[in-house]
């Protein structure tokens, strides 16, 4: 966990280098019912598309899964010698490309007509179309205050917002399957914090874990004969994954670290005012229920075409650890590529490469991404003084990982004593 985890302390952010491939293919035009020609199609694109860890001890056409996945994760590492050569025919040309921040502030002011599509280009491979798409690491400082809001807290939240923003802002709260509020993840996919780390454990560092199975090996699946699997057994036990998830709980939350100097100090003073003036308090609420200092509705807004992801939000509940539709073949709204949870913004200072993919080094750029329901407030942070804008940025520059000297990963003794 801790080779993503680790920015500002042991259980921070991760850089761009860690961050989660994920792969999300279309469905063929006028398709509307899965047939067997299709079914092999994603299984020659990516089997985990179409076969659980559960099926794959007796694989076949008929044992596929009726429901095909849409999005699958690239995984970075296998055991088999073949494994990287396999998953680079995915990434040629996918790679996020670096755009200068002229270029996003004219797109999201529409004074540029060039698209931002290139973001996540179109490829084709195994006669499918595809698109390749990131996730970056979130920091899991203060998890465990978030996990114990209850559900009535974001209903407050929504009705909060709708009072002091004249409605030009409107969350949606997050749900997974079965209705609940979600708390964790970029689209608030994880209903509570111990299912975040299971999916973490299974989905990220393939582990075997309780009511969690680990991806399949994408390079063992056959039609012409079973489908080989190592039955060893759970990799993390159920107590250990409980105690797991009480150490993340436990993690304590950001601090608000001020300066001494008393001209500086009133700057930053000056930097949340100025936070707070433009909009950015709209949906970076300072406190939410008891939880102070946390700067989040945690709820899903549309944040504009520019950061559209292939991977839609499901405000309805999704199954998937990344979130996204039910099947390949649901069809999800435009403005659902375009919701993200509002992430928490304690300890920011110490949490880059910011949004959702690590698009952006810097909290100018990470500004200039926001559109859609956030551009009054982009529009208002570029319209101020640069001396102003400073103090904005020396505000956010206040929000620091914990000052916790255990979390530093020099000081963590791990299991091998390393």
């Amino acid at each position: 966990c801790a080779k993503c985890h680790r920015l500002g302390g042991l259980g921070g952010a991760g850089t761009n280098a860690d961050n989660v491939d994920l792969l999300t293919i279309q469905a063929p035009r006028n398709v509307t019912s899965i047939d067997d020609e299709l079914r092999r199609k994603v299984v020659a694109f990516h089997p985990g598309l179409a076969i659980s860890r559960q099926q794959a001890t007796a694989f076949s056409p008929a044992a596929v899964a009726v429901q095909l996945s849409a999005t699958t994760v690239l995984h970075r590492f296998s055991s088999d010698p073949n494994y990287e050569a396999w998953r680079r025919r995915f990434l040629a040309g996918s790679r996020t490309i670096r755009l200068p921040l002229d270029r996003i502030v004219a797109f999201n002011t529409g004074k540029s007509l060039r698209p931002l599509g290139g973001m996540h280009p179109v490829q084709r491979l195994e006669g499918l179309a595809y698109q390749y798409s990131e996730r970056n690491t979130p920091a899991l400082f203060g998890a465990g205050l978030i996990d114990g809001l209850p559900d009535a807290v974001f209903e407050e939240m929504l009705v909060r917002q709708a009072e002091t923003t004249d409605s030009y802002i409107s969350g949606k709260i997050p749900r997974v399957a079965g209705g609940k509020a979600g708390r964790f993840g970029w689209r608030g996919q994880s209903e509570n914090l111990h299912e975040f780390v299971l999916g973490a454990c299974a989905v990220e560092l393939g582990l075997e874990a309780p009511g969690r199975a680990q991806p399949i090996d994408p390079l063992r699946v056959s039609f012409d004969r079973p489908l080989a699997v190592d039955s060893l057994g759970l990799d993390i036990s159920d107590e250990q994954c409980k105690s797991l998830t009480q150490f993340v709980a436990h993690l304590p939350p950001p601090r608000i670290l001020k300066p001494t100097d008393t001209a500086q100090a009133a700057a930053v003073a000056r930097g949340e005012e100025r936070f707070e003036k433009i909009g950015c308090a709209d949906c970076h609420f300072k406190q939410v229920a008891d939880i102070a200092g946390i700067y989040s509705d945690l709820l899903l807004h549309d944040m504009g075409e520019g950061l559209a992801d292939p991977v839609p939000a499901n405000p309805g509940g999704s199954p998937s650890y990344y979130g996204g539709g039910d099947s390949l073949l649901v069809k999800t709204p435009p403005d659902q590529q375009r919701e993200w949870r509002t992430p928490p913004l304690w300890g920011a200072r110490d949490s880059g490469p910011y949004l959702h993919d690590g698009r952006a080094p810097t909290f100018p750029e990470a500004i200039a991404w926001h559109a859609g329901e956030a551009a009054r407030s982009a529009l208002a942070f570029r319209q101020l003084e640069k001396a102003e804008q400073e103090e904005v940025l020396a505000f956010l520059n206040c929000l620091a990982a914990p000052a916790t000297e255990s979390l530093a990963l020099e000081n963590v003794l791990l299991a091998d004593g390393q």
